[in-house]
């Protein structure tokens, strides 16, 4: 069996050098101010949404335009909704991690943020249908709020970047190891002087600094240099009041053992900066897995914003369809018994997303035995491939056949929605007979949810060819947006109106 070599500080053979472990309490207390931090400025974003109200009633006040003086209680809950959904995309989109930003980047989330709260805030007003809600009182209060939003993290910018340049509010930090990505680190804390790092000097192994690293003229006038060797660092620390240690990985480890027991004897933070494969980690986000420290990078985007918004309409849609559409349930259900012996629903096993298996629910539109007739009628197939449909299906009953026809039959599958194993629009899920056929090409169509309607029921719902109902799916998967998902929509209305079903 291979063993790890014995100068390696986690060798199986031997206990872990104590000098190499974290601490966990300076990692809880850093975890700890982190949390403080955010909670901070999100109540403060809060604090200056309910200013805005504030601000507006007095103004339609002032001016005659309403005459209650309550019109602020009455609009709490829209309010509270509003100042929610602001701290908690601009939370999604990290806006609270004390990181370099830009103002620019800033601003720009900040307004992402009202953009998505507010288009979620009017949806539920229209929705609700409150008469009570302002909709001008709405449309001030989050003009005003992103204004001060943006305003108040604009001077907060000036005032650390002012701090910062005259010594105030600063970290001091000594680098160690010097490398590209280590000048890259500190022209950018030159360049932004925001989040309020100083980069005093270099540490080097050499007691001799020569031009070749430190002696760049703009370097010259910053004042940065090669100002210690390893020895003396105890020394610089406390002369030039250094807070931080970034120590750029050398090969040597023992040279970062002796950094961390140094650090720890000076009272000063120490991280320590990869870099990996040529700068490829470079902007790197890292992450806990277990009790390890891994770096992400590469990682895919993700639209959460999209998606948040997708599942918003998927639960307030399918839970106001099933609403809406109960009576005409009742009356669909008394049909079915009627017209057929059998149960009214008709559950059957799909292949959801990431192969996941889940129960989808129908009106029953066939004979009991309908599965068991299917491989007598395989011959009679109409679609091509491993799809299975054919116009004149002697399983369907007389009721099942008006159901299809205005896809009527698929009205309980709003509770495969509203359960979260379904969306509104998405590929259609296949049985698992299917899916046990599926070429690996064939998978993506599984990486999203499966819907009610999608773009193949809306674009060649007739159209026999199963590749080109794949390729329908991966174009789905592949340009998926929600202005995509309501295009669908829209089309399914027209599509159900039609009676194109089968």
């Amino acid at each position: 069996m291979t063993t790890a070599p014995a100068n390696f500080p986690y060798s199986s053979t031997r206990e872990p050098d104590p000098s190499l472990r974290p601490s966990p309490p300076q990692s809880s207390k850093r975890g700890r101010n982190a949390a403080v931090g955010t909670i901070l400025l999100a109540s403060a974003d809060i604090a200056l949404i309910w200013l805005s109200a504030g601000v507006t009633l007095g103004v339609r006040l002032s001016t005659g335009a309403i005459n209650s003086g309550n019109m602020l209680a009455k609009n709490a809950g829209s309010l509270l909704l509003l100042s929610i959904l602001v701290v908690l995309f601009c939370q999604i989109q990290r806006l609270y991690e004390l990181q370099s930003w830009t103002f620019l980047d800033e601003a720009a989330t900040v307004l992402r943020a009202f953009t998505f709260a507010t288009l979620v805030v009017a949806a539920s007003i229209y929705l609700s249908g409150q008469e009570v809600v302002s909709r001008v009182a709405l449309g001030m209060t989050v003009l005003m709020s992103a204004a001060l939003l943006v305003g108040w993290r604009y001077v907060w910018r000036r005032r650390s970047t002012k701090r910062t340049a005259a010594g105030q509010d600063c970290r001091n930090v000594l680098v160690f190891g010097w490398s590209h990505a280590a000048s890259l680190l500190e022209q950018h804390f030159w360049e932004h002087k925001w989040p309020g790092y100083v980069v005093k000097g270099f540490v080097d192994r050499r007691r001799v600094f020569g031009t070749r690293l430190w002696g760049a003229s703009e370097r010259r006038k910053r004042s940065v240099k090669g100002i210690c060797h390893i020895e003396d660092l105890a020394t610089i620390v406390r002369t030039s009041f250094i807070d931080e240690l970034l120590v750029f990985l050398p090969e040597d480890r023992a040279v970062v053992k002796e950094l961390i027991a140094q650090s720890r004897e000076s009272g000063i933070n120490l991280r320590v900066v990869p870099d990996f494969y040529d700068g490829l980690a470079w902007d790197a986000p890292v992450e806990r897995l277990g009790p390890f420290t891994a770096l992400q990078v590469h990682e895919t985007p993700i639209p959460v914003l999209g998606l948040i918004f997708k599942r918003f309409i998927d639960v307030v849609g399918s839970a106001f369809a099933l609403i809406v559409a109960a009576p005409l349930c009742c009356l669909i259900a008394a049909a079915i018994r009627l017209d057929s012996p059998g149960p009214i629903f008709y559950r059957s096993d799909r292949v959801g997303r990431k192969g996941a298996i889940f129960t989808c629910y129908k009106f029953r539109t066939m004979v009991v035995n309908a599965d068991d007739l299917r491989e007598e009628l395989r011959r009679r197939n109409e679609r091509d491939g491993i799809l299975f449909k054919m116009a004149d299906d002697p399983r369907i009953t007389r009721v099942g056949r008006f159901l299809r026809k205005y896809s009527l039959d698929e009205i309980p599958q709003f509770w495969n929605v509203l359960n979260g194993d379904m969306s509104l629009v998405g590929p259609r899920p296949p049985i698992p007979g299917e899916y046990a056929q599926y070429q690996i090409d064939h998978l993506k169509r599984l990486h999203v949810l499966p819907g009610i309607t999608g773009l193949w029921q809306v674009e060649a719902r007739r159209d026999a060819s199963f590749e080109n109902y794949i390729n329908l799916d991966t174009h789905y998967v592949d340009h998926w947006s929600v202005w995509l998902d309501c295009k669908i929509l829209f089309k399914t209305v027209a599509v159900v109106v039609a009676g194109t079903g089968q």
